[in-house]
């Protein structure tokens, strides 16, 4: 009679599966990966662009994703964001991709606190 616990093993993990006892998180692909936090995706952002997306995320899907963690860094710590936006280290974006972005964000942001008409 076979074993069928022959086929579980600790040390082999399917690409769809986490690595037990790690802190992986699911991505795009359907596989997992470690998560990237914010300072980590702003970089990536400078550095990489969003241009045409990759094959797992469609270049919309990036603009927000890396917009919102942009917003977010913004607001835990202005200066640092700005600083990595200055840094000039590989930074593939042009000079105006993340300014356009803010500028955007910061006018909806804009129109949300502006008082209702009554």
């Amino acid at each position: 009679m076979p074993n069928p616990l022959r086929r579980f093993s600790t040390r082999l993990t399917a690409q769809s599966d986490p690595i037990r006892g790690s802190d992986q998180v699911a991505n795009s692909a359907g596989g997992h990966a470690w998560a990237v936090d914010d300072w980590s995706r702003l970089r990536r952002f400078l550095i990489l662009g969003v241009d045409g997306g990759s094959y797992y995320a469609t270049e919309h899907q990036l603009v927000k994703e890396n917009a919102d963690a942009v917003l977010r860094c913004l607001a835990v710590d202005g200066a640092r964001t700005v600083m990595q936006r200055t840094q000039p280290e590989g930074v593939r974006s042009g000079p105006g991709d993340l300014d356009r972005t803010l500028d955007a964000h910061l006018r909806v942001w804009e129109r949300s606190m502006r008082p209702r008409a009554t």
